[in-house]
């Protein structure tokens, strides 16, 4: 998405790039890769639609026959290495913020593997169809058909990010922080326990404070004050963006007695659940086996 606004900047200030500032100047090095796909546009009609749609399939196939799509992907090929390189740096950082010293560096290496792959794909698929329509109604000279691109992509991309930030925190959880929730719990099973357990215990002093959603399958789920002393004791051991994928629920265990429950990663619906729980009643031992709670699959349709 940033690099289609970039797009955009360079298209309409193209002519005033290319002749106004000097090829060594800070600001042509910086949008050299945009300017190169600008200029061999201006001077190549981009080819059908349909082959950018289909890009990553065709792009390799017309590499080897045809000159014009081998300058064209070459072109593409230096923005997507551009990508790939300061997504890598970041990566790297990430280890040392969110992944060490639980975490080895292969499991760190596997999970970045996929992002960097999916980064990839996204770039060919969405993002190169959108360049070239950008490009092609710049050179038919249909500003109003261009004005109202930017507009929809402005619009749309701001909305989703107001209504990324506007979800309440926990609500909408990337799958692999919770994936990387699951890895840390499995390299350091005992802390992971102990944080679980004194994140229930700050949960149950304070559950008549909690907000409770409606009823769900299997009991109710709190919300407010009670979850977030939870979370903000899980984070003693996970790391903030793990703590996230932490619920909180108010439900009855086999014998009827009220039991509170705190569970994590609860849209993995096939994997054994991450939780502790205890019992809310004139009792609050805490509970061990998942048999006293109906077992996983009870568990997991506890979170549906």
């Amino acid at each position: 998405m940033i690099n289609v606004g970039i797009t955009f900047a360079a298209l309409a200030g193209f002519e005033v790039l290319r002749t106004r500032f000097h090829r060594r100047s800070l600001i042509r090095r910086l949008l050299k890769r945009h300017l190169a796909l600008l200029e061999f546009y201006r001077t190549t009609p981009p080819s059908p639609f349909i082959y950018y749609l289909t890009f990553p399939v065709l792009a390799p196939i017309l590499y080897v026959v045809s000159p014009k799509a081998r300058r064209e992907i070459k072109l593409y090929r230096r923005f997507v290495f551009a990508n790939f390189v300061v997504l890598a740096l970041l990566k790297v950082r990430e280890h040392q913020t969110l992944w060490a010293p639980e975490l080895s560096f292969a499991d760190f290496a596997r999970s970045t593997a996929v992002v960097l792959l999916f980064q990839l794909a996204f770039v060919l698929v969405l993002v190169v169809p959108v360049i070239v329509t950008v490009v092609d109604y710049r050179a038919r000279k249909q500003d109003k058909r261009l004005t109202v691109l930017a507009i929809l992509f402005a619009g749309t991309s701001s909305l989703a990010a107001a209504g990324y930030l506007a979800q309440p925190e926990g609500k909408l959880v990337p799958l692999p922080v919770c994936a990387r929730m699951r890895q840390r719990t499995e390299a350091a099973p005992e802390r992971a326990e102990a944080a679980r357990d004194a994140a229930l215990e700050v949960a149950a002093a304070h559950a008549d404070e909690g907000k409770r959603a409606k009823r769900r399958r299997g009991g109710e789920e709190l919300l407010g004050r009670p979850l977030e002393l939870a979370r903000e004791e899980l984070k003693r051991f996970y790391k903030d963006d793990e703590a996230t994928c932490f619920r909180l629920f108010s439900i009855e265990d086999k014998a009827g007695e009220p039991v509170l429950l705190l569970q994590g990663d609860v849209k993995r619906r096939k994997l054994a659940p991450v939780w502790a729980a205890r019992r809310a009643g004139k009792t609050t031992e805490r509970i061990v086996d998942d048999a006293d709670l109906g077992g996983a699959e009870a568990l997991k349709e506890i979170a549906r």
